[in-house]
């Protein structure tokens, strides 16, 4: 994962917590135009999946006979993962989360995920990608739930094909282009994300003027990258001589530079050229069937991975994010380094083990294969990985076990 920092001292290839994770998944269904999400706690609904009507789920340690039989459910697609909920008198997990654990209070600010046609087939799409995410052939109830929680935090469940909007409270001030291009309070201008290039940089770029200069804006602007008093390499969007339009009839030569084509995309938002570049690599190198995939492999066979990057255009990324094998695979790219993420422990004190902050270290990593050490590689901070990410994954194994 890159340590680039976007929130907070977050990691931001690609997930973003904190202040900006919610508005995602808020942002999301709005996009899909469905009921939208709300960070309000709403009147909670009974559990009924669970039992007694209750605002609390389940969240005390697991004993190891627990774990041994949580890590005896295996999963290797989405259809086992939906014969396993099944058994539960739900469809799937989506129904079976929402019937639930969305009104427990682990939950309470996340609630429902969206149950719509399309949520259902990303969740699909996703998950019959588990080779491409765990590079594994199947995962255990341990792996499933400690992502899932990721997921119902980053974009409220939704595993589908989504790319980053503009979250409503933001778009008054920032409009547009302007809210990726802008540094507002503690999130970074994505026009100066780590091994990224500025917008200034790229109009001044003889591979992205080939490629984008006879888009709309490219007559003023290329080669007149460091013009307009700096504003392209800066970090606040010059919206008093340019339109900060999402309107490619207007801009289309400004929404193909680094802080609009790589904001958030799929699974875990995917942000930045360098978490980008990989996935160009990815496809450099693919040997698989996916026709999309195929495609972009011969567009970029003789580019450098660089070259392949400032060439593409913002719709190329949608496109190559609608195939559920890329959206998977960036998952596997995110989790990368020592140790991997991915795998949880099946050792009830090391899956549970959370350290104690010392004034040496007041935001320590935690034990490889724990759920703290994932919530806190993650997130960057010890507190969302105790007191958030931690009950969740415990009230998601918890409920498998009634399952």
């Amino acid at each position: 994962m890159s340590s680039t920092t976007l929130v907070r001292g977050t990691p931001a290839s690609a997930l973003v917590f904190g202040e900006y994770s919610w508005p995602v998944a808020q942002a999301i269904a709005e996009a899909l135009q469905d009921a939208p999400f709300t960070s309000e706690a709403p009147t909670p609904a009974p559990v009924t999946a669970f039992g007694p009507p209750s605002q609390t789920a389940v969240t005390t340690d697991l004993t190891q006979a627990e774990v041994d039989k949580l890590a005896a459910i295996r999963f290797r697609n989405a259809a086992d993962i939906e014969a396993f909920f099944a058994r539960s008198g739900q469809k799937d997990f989506i129904d079976w989360y929402n019937a639930g654990l969305a009104h427990s209070e682990p939950f309470q600010d996340r609630q429902q995920t969206l149950a719509t046609r399309a949520a259902r087939d990303g969740f699909t799409g996703f998950w019959n990608q588990v080779q491409a995410a765990f590079d594994r052939t199947e995962i255990n109830a341990l792996d499933f739930a400690a992502f899932m929680a990721i997921s119902i935090n980053e974009t409220g469940g939704y595993l589908g094909p989504y790319t980053e909007q503009v979250p409503k409270p933001r778009r008054e001030k920032h409009p547009g282009l302007a809210y990726f291009f802008d540094e507002i309070g503690s999130k970074s201008s994505y026009n100066h994300l780590s091994g990224g290039r500025t917008a200034g940089s790229l109009f001044d770029d003889a591979d992205y003027i080939a490629a984008h200069g006879a888009l709309a804006g490219g007559t003023q602007l290329a080669h007149h990258g460091s013009d307009f008093h700096g504003a392209w390499n800066g970090s606040s969007y010059p919206q008093d001589q340019f339109s900060a339009a999402e309107d490619a009839t207007v801009n289309g030569f400004i929404m193909q530079a680094d802080f609009y084509k790589f904001r958030g995309r799929g699974s875990v938002q995917t942000t930045g050229r360098p978490a980008y570049e990989d996935i160009v690599r990815f496809i450099q190198g693919y040997g698989g069937t996916n026709s999309v995939l195929l495609d972009f492999r011969r567009q970029w066979k003789a580019m450098t991975a660089a070259v392949a990057a400032t060439r593409s255009r913002t719709e190329d990324w949608d496109r190559i994010f609608g195939e559920g094998e890329i959206r998977a695979k960036t998952f596997s790219f995110e989790a990368r380094g020592n140790p991997d993420y991915r795998q949880m422990s099946t050792l009830a004190p090391t899956l549970q083990d959370v350290p104690v902050p010392t004034k040496k270290d007041s935001n320590p990593l935690g034990r490889a294969g724990s759920i703290y050490a994932l919530g806190r590689r993650i997130s960057g901070r010890s507190r969302y990985a105790r007191v958030v990410y931690r009950p969740r994954v415990l009230a998601l194994l918890h409920g498998f076990l009634t399952v």
